[in-house]
Order: C-alpha cells, then structure tokens, then sequence
C-alpha cells in the first residue's frame, strides 16, 4: 500500500491530509478493483473499508479529503483521473454530507449538485458506481434538515434512470445508533484531524462501531454490483 499526504484546511477548521492509497487485492482475485472518493466519514473510516475491502477480494484506490464535496475541484480531478482508468470497474462517491454543506450555504444548487451525478454516471460507461446518501439529523452547523433531503432525492432520482447506480442508504442504517456519533452527530467517534498538522487516518486500532459499520455499509453497495461489463475506454 502505498499513500501521498498533503497538507489541507477543512471547514472546521482543523488541517488534515489528503490520502491516496492503494489497496492490492489477492493474487488472482477475480474481484474488480474499486475507486473511492470521499470526505472526512470515509477519511475515519479508511482502516475499516480497506481491511473489508481486502478482506473481500478487491482490489481499491482510496481518494479521501475531509471537507471536499463532489463539486470541489479536488474531487472532479480524483473522479476524472478514476474514469479514465480502465482497470476501475466500480467507482464509490462518499460526499453528500459536504454536498449538503455546499448546498445549506448556497454555494452549489441542488440542481447543479444533480447534473454533477449525472455527468458522473453517464461517463462510468456502463460501471458501477455506488453513491452513499448524506445523513440527515446533524448539528445544523454543517446544514440543516432539508439540505440532506433535497440532496439524497437527487442520489434517489438518478438512480431512476441509471440502472448502473447503486445507493448505500446511510442516512437509514444510522438512524437508531446515535452512539456512533460525535456530538455533531455527523462524525464518529474515532481521532479526528490534529488541529495544526497534517495527519493520516486513524490505526486499525482507533476504529469505532461507526466506523466499522460504514465501511460495511459501503462494502453492501459494492458487492450489489453485478459482475463488472466490458466499457468502453
């Protein structure tokens, strides 16, 4: 496994890193290799999915950045870099809690939210792509109520007429686990970023029953892909 960090600021404040890394897959594995993109929730989370992940069979490059959302230009590039591999049968975007931040301050339409999915899952060309919706009840801090909602009916919506999207209901399989959670309601309980340093995500050992539960989560919208289609390049 291999990681590059590099120094960012994340609304709250805190500097974080930028992680890339890849996660080999077994040997002869017939899984197909995984493209994530995701915020801080995944950031927590990375031990556990990448254990999963491997775990399982797959092959993965993880892209996480606390604070980015599908409509930043960091993700646009990990996406545009993910798309253009052919290798990539299966690409994960984890961003709705921060695409409901960009909404919440008028930064991003949830029109333009919308045509951004879509722009990404008519360039997949027939892969998978898995998109995890935004957990609704947080500290209105990040955004409130109707933000998550009108974000996660657009995720809903364009699964309608993309039958290769699959959805990780996330704001449904925490609903009644408030332990999970932060104060924020958003986070988990595992590290955060050191305020004042860049950091890489937390050890195995600093995983979290939200944490690990997410990632399982995650790995349930990989595996409801069916066997990866030949695309086009």
């Amino acid at each position: 496994m291999k990681a590059a960090v590099l120094l960012l600021l994340f609304p709250a404040g805190l500097a974080v890193a930028i992680v890339l890394s890849v996660v080999r897959g077994p040997e002869g594995g017939n899984a197909p290799t995984v493209a994530i993109v995701g915020d801080s929730l995944s950031w927590q989370a990375d031990p556990s999915i990448k254990t999963l992940l491997s775990s399982s069979g797959y092959g993965a490059r993880m892209s996480v950045n606390p604070g980015h959302a599908l409509s930043s230009p960091w993700a646009q590039r990990q996406l545009s870099a993910d798309l253009r591999n052919r290798r990539i049968a299966i690409i994960v975007i984890e961003t709705a809690s921060n695409d409901s931040f960009e909404v919440a301050r008028s930064a991003v339409s949830v029109n333009q939210y919308s045509n951004l999915l879509n722009d990404v899952l008519r360039a997949a060309t027939r892969r998978c792509v898995v998109v995890v919706n935004a957990r609704v009840k947080v500290t209105p801090f990040y955004y409130q109520p109707n933000d998550a909602l009108a974000v996660n009916h657009s995720i809903s919506e364009s699964a309608v007429t993309n039958p290769d999207e699959r959805i990780v209901n996330w704001n449904q399989d925490a609903q009644n686990h408030r332990s999970w959670f932060r104060t924020d309601l958003l986070h988990f309980t595992s590290s955060l970023p050191t305020t004042g340093s860049a950091s890489d995500p937390p050890p195995p050992s600093n995983q979290s029953a939200g944490d690990r539960a997410f990632a399982q989560a995650i790995l349930e919208g990989i595996q409801s892909c069916s066997p990866p289609r030949e695309h086009e390049s």
